[in-house]
C-alpha cells in the first residue's frame, strides 16, 4: 500500500499545530491516558490509521491509503 494527501491534508496539517500534533477529529480527553501521561496512539499519523489494512481515507482526511500497482 501507498500513502498519499489525503484530501483534508492542507486544513488538518495547520489543525495540528493547535492541538501539538494530535488528531484534531479525537476527543482532547482521549489523548491522555489517567495519570495524565500522552496517548500516542491518537498523534499524527495514528495508530488506527497505520493499522488499518483496507484502502481509504485516516479519521480525518490527512492520509489516504491506495493500492499499489506493478
Amino acid at each position: 500500500m501507498r500513502i498519499k494527501q489525503g484530501s483534508k491534508y492542507k486544513e488538518i496539517t495547520e489543525a495540528l499545530g493547535k492541538t501539538g500534533g494530535f488528531c484534531p477529529c479525537v476527543a482532547p480527553y482521549a489523548w491522555k491516558d489517567e495519570n495524565g501521561k500522552d496517548v500516542d496512539a491518537w498523534k499524527c499519523m495514528c495508530k488506527e490509521f497505520i493499522e488499518e489494512v483496507e484502502v481509504g481515507e485516516c479519521r480525518c482526511g490527512r492520509f489516504e491509503k491506495e493500492r499499489e500497482y506493478e
